[in-house]
């Protein structure tokens, strides 16, 4: 789906979205990356959890609260429960975000233990996307930069690979990792996750958001990473699967 361009308000609010359905412990290095960035623009971030024992939650949101309003940074933590599906929770997310956060201009998906690489990287992914709008006079539906796995301390790897040349190509097999995708709000309000095959989820979202503007969107710049060995990020067992396959 394609937006009209419209000049680009002085006035942004991004929202950084951290997920913690599955792993409250590992939330406060996530919230320490997003304290750590040196951004310009008004930045919320809102703390989706659904865990049984929510006093973990508190305890470290407790603690980040000061230190993100001294940055002048906003935090809001928001419940839900029962639990969802992972893909439900993100659904559960931008319809919360649509109706009672209606300034939010762009979003970040992040889960608990995941961190940006640097000071710099919401300002980087940001920068690009609207510098990218202007020079094309279009709203762009996402940008993407580079995401860095891993799996223990002795192996980890970049995607999109440095060496990728056609990222055309390299999306038809792969996916950018959520956390160095910023998405335009209104663009994923309207393009919610298909809760009836979670499966491919992801990869329709991808595909509708960066057809035609592979090239364009993607900014060269190293923005996030994980483990494969934490808590939300490992190889899903036989049991995560099935588990996986029965979310509501």
């Amino acid at each position: 789906m394609s937006f009209k361009f419209s000049p680009i308000n002085k006035i942004s609010s991004v929202a950084c979205i951290v997920l913690t359905k599955d792993n409250p412990t590992e939330l406060s290095k996530t919230l320490q990356s997003i304290l750590f960035q040196d951004f310009r623009e008004n930045l919320i971030i809102h703390v989706v959890e659904s865990w049984n024992e929510n006093h973990s939650i508190n305890d470290t949101t407790d603690f980040f609260l000061p230190r993100f309003t001294k940055k002048q940074f906003s935090l809001n933590i928001h419940r839900i429960w029962p639990p969802p599906g992972i893909f439900q929770s993100m659904n559960e997310a931008l319809n919360l975000l649509k109706y009672k956060f209606p300034n939010t201009t762009e979003l970040i998906f992040l889960n608990s233990g995941d961190r940006f690489i640097d000071k710099s990287s919401l300002g980087n992914l940001f920068s690009h996307k609207r510098k990218m709008q202007k020079k094309m006079g279009m709203v762009f539906p996402a940008v993407f930069g580079r995401s860095k796995i891993i799996a223990s301390d002795s192996l980890s790897w970049i995607m999109p690979d440095p060496k990728v040349r056609n990222l055309r190509k390299w999306l038809q097999y792969f996916n950018p990792n959520h956390q160095s995708v910023l998405f335009d709000a209104r663009w994923a309000y309207e393009n919610p996750y298909n809760l009836d095959n979670i499966l491919i989820a992801d990869r329709a979202i991808m595909n509708n958001a960066l057809s035609g503007l592979e090239e364009v969107a993607f900014s060269d710049k190293l923005i996030s990473e994980f483990y494969l060995s934490g808590y939300s990020s490992q190889l899903p067992n036989w049991k995560n699967i099935k588990e996986r396959v029965n979310e509501p």
